[in-house]
């Protein structure tokens, strides 16, 4: 997701653009956006996306159920197996089937918010992984920004 100050400098520099004679569908271009997108992007505002509700599917596993699978995946035996040995093994060893596969790479990864406002996880790596990921994205945006003002100079230039 881009930010709005990513948005707005994107929208500046194509006014700029305009303003030295460039079309709008080719400062868009250079900047690998549409049309729509700018004029969206235009009139201001911020992204809802993050604040949008978004309900609870009703086949989700519930907090008891959750807590089992956290229990199982810490077992001697399963401590150092991945979910998908985990399941199979549980359902032919104790004939349980808590969740499936992916249920449990979710469960590992998904931080929970304990009472004094602390992220815990049991997939500490996994969430290390998704900072850096997040770091990298945030940093190639300012970068991405730098070259797409060069690109709009040089598009500028060209007309």
């Amino acid at each position: 997701m881009i930010s709005t100050s990513d948005r707005q400098d994107a929208v500046q520099l194509i006014d700029e653009a305009r303003a030295e004679g460039a079309r709008l569908q080719t400062a868009c271009a250079e900047l690998d956006i549409g049309t729509n997108t700018y004029r969206r992007w235009g009139w201001g505002g911020q992204d809802r996306r993050p604040l949008a509700v978004r309900p609870i599917p009703r086949h989700a596993l519930s907090p008891e159920e959750r807590q089992q699978v956290l229990e199982i995946c810490h077992r001697h035996e399963f401590a150092s197996l991945p979910p998908g040995q985990i399941v199979p093994r549980l359902l032919d060893e104790e004939g349980l089937y808590v969740a499936s596969e992916s249920s449990y790479y979710r469960i590992e990864v998904t931080p929970s918010i304990a009472p004094q406002g602390i992220v815990q996880s049991s997939g500490g790596q996994d969430e290390r992984r998704q900072l850096h990921q997040t770091m990298d994205r945030e940093g190639k945006a300012a970068v991405v920004m730098d070259i797409f003002k060069g690109k709009i100079t040089t598009a500028c230039q060209r007309q």
